[in-house]
């Protein structure tokens, strides 16, 4: 029935933009008008009540909405590190045997220790924070606060010519539907190895930079070296844009 259709729609948008306000510009405003709608329905209906009760009956469930939500807090914040990424030491408190907290400790640094059999009862020695040693030319040890920003300059300099090449294999996969190394997030020795190593390494050239603050891998310089080949003449399927731009293309 036509009137029924017509409240679940108002009922459910109502009830929707109610709860989340924030998520549609002008809620307050459409909700004024639904509810208004919901009123004259259930005016109109509570007239033919004696003659329709079971369809009066069924229909009660959707005049009746949640009350407009309190104002919620301001999202800005006056606090120290409220609005900004910062480092901070975590500890893991397990002194409850049931219930197993993450406290993070701003301004402090610390090596954390590897947890026997992942349980925080029994950690083992320290593990100094470094890059990964089968990769790292040199001292692959961090030293400035957490060392996440050193983590980030470490993977696209000595773990440049890797990283080169995850980013191409997985742009070729977007573009082709099949990347060359088919375990695109595994190229360690339990991953599958690439079907053309060669041309995986030719993507990784023409696709990376380094020229001063240029230097890095480009999804432009990759998509125009896949899209100019001979393979993309033929029938390829629609690249993920969001990922392509992700990339950097």
């Amino acid at each position: 029935m036509w009137i029924q259709n017509r409240l679940f729609d108002l009922h459910y948008s109502a009830n929707l933009l109610i709860k989340e306000e924030s998520t549609v510009e002008g809620a307050a405003p459409r909700v004024k008008v639904w509810r208004t709608e919901i009123d004259r329905l259930k005016a109109e209906m509570d007239g033919m009540a004696a003659r329709y009760p079971q369809l009066a009956d069924s229909l009660q469930k959707y005049y009746v909405l949640p009350p407009d939500p309190a104002p919620e807090p301001a999202l800005t914040s006056t606090a120290p590190f409220a609005n900004a990424v910062y480092d901070a030491a975590q500890y893991v408190d397990g002194s409850d045997a049931h219930f197993t907290w993450v406290d993070y400790r701003p301004g402090e640094v610390r090596d954390f220790p590897v947890l026997l059999h992942g349980n925080i009862a029994t950690p083992g020695e320290a593990v100094p924070r470094h890059f990964l040693s089968v990769l790292a030319k040199g001292d692959g040890a961090f030293h400035q606060g957490s060392g996440r920003l050193e983590l980030a300059g470490r993977i696209f300099s000595d773990g440049a010519p890797l990283a080169a090449r995850v980013i191409v294999n997985r742009v070729r996969g977007w573009y082709f539907g099949k990347a060359l190394a088919p375990t695109t997030s595994d190229f360690g020795v339990q991953g599958e190895k690439p079907s053309n190593p060669a041309l995986l390494d030719d993507l990784r050239r023409a696709s990376w930079r380094t020229a001063g603050r240029s230097s890095g891998c480009t999804g432009k310089s990759c998509s125009r070296r896949l899209t100019s080949s001979r393979a993309a003449s033929g029938p390829m399927p629609r690249p993920s844009i969001s990922k392509i731009c992700r990339c950097g293309a």
